[in-house]
């Protein structure tokens, strides 16, 4: 990454009940829009986490039961 002049950051975060709620209500409107990489069964879940390890996931990944 250094050759390419490419910087990466990891920003922490702890959002209060106010946050999440002002979030859910802003995802719900159509405001904040999430994008979806995969939606996996639990089955699945260590390929995926592979994947997204290796660079190759494009959003979130949503694993359900």
């Amino acid at each position: 990454m250094a050759a390419r002049d490419i910087l990466g950051v990891n920003l922490g975060n702890r959002p209060t009940a106010e946050t999440l709620t002002t979030l859910a209500e802003l995802a719900a409107t159509g405001e904040l829009r999430v994008r979806i990489d995969a939606e996996v069964p639990l089955a699945d879940a260590p390929a995926i986490v592979a994947k997204a390890r290796a660079g190759h996931a494009t959003g979130k990944t949503v694993i359900v039961p």
